[in-house]
């Protein structure tokens, strides 16, 4: 084996050895002492106790958490996700716009993923001084109708050019659904 194909041999496992750690440690999220911080998007979620924490995975433009409530059957995913020059409004909008006519990107992943028929229409929110959209969903991911959930969304970040998309996406038992929604409601207030 040459010198010259020794050395790009050795360079390709350093870059998988070393990068694949770095991108372990490097989702962008830092744990605190009470939840998780997102430096790029200057918040901050405060997981609330007798939530189980499931570890961060990556994303291709940004990073997701899920927790859950295990006595209540809650299972939440917090995703923190790049705009990258994208407004908000391309997401989610109380008003249908554009050349389809519809409620934004989100809106249109969960009727795919659930039918339009169980997917209801976004509402605005003030929740914690910040302007947050709510889709309520009356179905779960079983689609057994047993379950149902929301997603809410806004954004945040440093100044108008970097800014990141936040999405709460939530499911609760339809038993005691007016609780469950409250409580999943309660997280958003736990951005900081």
């Amino acid at each position: 084996m040459t010198a010259r194909r020794l050395a790009a041999l050795l360079g390709c496992l350093l870059v998988v050895v070393f990068g694949s750690r770095a991108a372990a440690q490097n989702l962008g999220l830092e744990k605190t002492d009470k939840g998780f911080k997102h430096p790029a998007s200057g918040t901050e979620f405060r997981v609330p106790d007798k939530w189980q924490v499931l570890p961060p995975k990556p994303l291709p433009n940004g990073v997701g958490l899920g927790i859950n409530y295990p006595d209540q059957r809650i299972a939440v995913t917090v995703y923190w996700v790049q705009l990258d020059m994208t407004l908000l409004s391309e997401y989610i909008r109380v008003k249908p716009d554009g050349p389809t006519k519809t409620f934004g990107r989100e809106h249109e992943a969960l009727k795919r993923l659930y039918g339009a028929d169980k997917v209801g229409k976004p509402e605005e929110l003030n929740l914690a001084g910040r302007t947050v959209y709510r889709i309520q969903v009356t179905d779960g991911p079983d689609k057994d109708g047993a379950m149902a959930g929301a997603l809410y969304v806004w954004e945040a970040g440093p100044n108008d050019r970097d800014r990141w998309l936040i999405k709460l996406r939530a499911s609760y038992p339809k038993k005691d659904q007016a609780e469950h929604a409250k409580t999943v409601e309660g997280l958003v207030k736990n951005f900081k």
